[in-house]
Formats: C-alpha cells, structure tokens, sequence
C-alpha cells in the first residue's frame, strides 16, 4: 500500500490530514481505536480502520457516536454500503467521490486498498487457472 508505507504519530496524520491533533484523537475515538501513545505510531491496521471511518463519517453522513454500531456491527464497511447503498465499496468510491474527495490522505488509503484487492483476486484467480 503506497500511501501507508510511512510511518505516522498522531501529530504527523494530523499535518498530513490538515486537520488537529484533537480531530485525531476523536476519529480513533469513534472509530474503537486506542490512539497510539506520543511518540509511537499506527500501524496499518489503524490506518485503513481510520480510513474506513473516515468515509462513513463523511460521505456516508453515519454519526460518529453511531459508527461501531452501525457500521462495525453490520460486519465492516463494505457489508454496511452493500445494506444500506447496493453496491460495492469500490462502485460508491469510483462513482460517487470527486476526484478532490479521493485526493484526501485517508481515501487514498481506502482506494489504494481495494485496488491491492483486486490485483490480489486477479492474481489468485490467474494462477488457479493454470
């Protein structure tokens, strides 16, 4: 995953996201995230759980407060837009965000990672043909 190859502390996701440091600690908050301690970093686990908030929260409009029941509880982002939108996460993302939407960092992430899926699957489906 390119974009999360870096190491970030709260305070550098925070520059990165051009947002505070505070608005960070929330969205780990939210999402039932421990924010890692001062000086430590995410791991890419934390980053892509961020990720996916982030894309609920914003453009799904789900609540902070309500995210790990909602979407956590429905199994995960991609159970939550194939109940609620009828489609895919990679069809919400392609069809519906802007291209400036998917310049954010944390969006970028979340593409990132559905592409590194479906060259996995074309990978996989590749070689089980041989």
């Amino acid at each position: 995953m390119k974009n999360i190859q870096r190491l970030y502390t709260q305070s550098s996701l925070a520059k990165r996201c051009k947002v505070s440091l505070q608005t960070v600690k929330n969205w780990c908050l939210w999402a039932g995230l421990t924010p890692p301690k001062k000086a430590t970093y995410f791991s890419c686990d934390e980053l892509e759980a961020l990720a996916d908030f982030y894309v609920a929260y914003k453009f799904l409009r789900v609540q902070q407060n309500a995210y790990i029941g909602c979407v956590l509880g429905m199994g995960g982002l991609k159970k939550y837009i194939a109940s609620v939108r009828r489609m895919s996460l990679r069809q919400f993302v392609t069809e519906f965000l802007t291209a400036e939407e998917k310049a954010h960092f944390l969006v970028q992430i979340l593409v990132d990672k559905l592409e590194e899926e479906i060259e996995d699957d074309q990978f996989n489906f590749g070689g089980s043909a041989a």
